[in-house]
């Protein structure tokens, strides 16, 4: 039987089960992805684009969802949130009120992950596993806490000259990863940023 729905794609939730469970919000509706694998299923895009802010029509979108005015207004499309070793959070700080701060302002994880290979990366630690259920990682190890974001993406910056930051999404959805002794690799990247990391601690 098929089914059709219409309506603003958002950002797929995932659910910590075994296997993970993906839903997919569209037009307000929630459809369990994993009750689809198996069965044909087809996006067709109808040529609008809203804003996830304010809702206004646009002819593109910035940083997952927003229209160029949202996108420049408000913090939670902040400087911080692509580099977070640029973040405010400690220097001239944020509003007690804003977004930016209750995002900045928390404990943050520094960690590893596998998904399309081995990355370092940093979330909030109430993002944990979620981060990496979104990234589709098959391994992950948090290794580091900090007090806020700042931090987090300071320490990020002393391993990205041995590691990378980044997700390979055409590795990650062939599942080609070969899984990695991720503790030794703590361990060796621990190794080589030493004395970086003491003297920034």
């Amino acid at each position: 039987m098929a089914v059709q729905l219409e309506g603003s794609l958002r950002k797929m939730k995932t659910t910590l089960d075994n296997p993970v469970t993906y839903r997919l919000s569209l037009g307000g509706e929630e459809i369990v992805m994993n009750e689809l694998i198996g069965r044909t299923l087809q996006l067709e895009f109808l040529g609008d684009i809203h804003c996830v802010q304010c809702g206004r029509k646009t002819s593109k979108s910035f940083q997952q969802g927003y229209c160029f005015v949202c996108m420049k207004r408000i913090n939670e499309c902040g400087n911080c949130i692509i580099h977070p070793e640029r973040c405010q959070v400690e220097k001239t700080g944020c509003p007690d009120d804003d977004w930016a701060h209750a995002q900045c302002d928390k404990p943050h994880v520094v960690y590893l992950a596998n998904s399309s290979g081995l990355k370092v990366g940093i979330t909030r630690d109430t993002q944990v596993p979620t981060r990496w259920m979104d990234q589709g990682a098959m391994q992950a190890l948090p290794f580091l806490q900090t007090s806020n974001r700042y931090q987090a993406g300071m320490i990020e910056v002393l391993f990205k000259p041995h590691v990378s930051d980044r997700t390979n999404w055409r590795t990650m959805l062939k599942q080609d990863a070969t899984p990695i002794d991720l503790m030794a690799e703590r361990d060796r990247l621990l190794a080589l940023v030493k004395d970086e990391l003491d003297a920034f601690i």
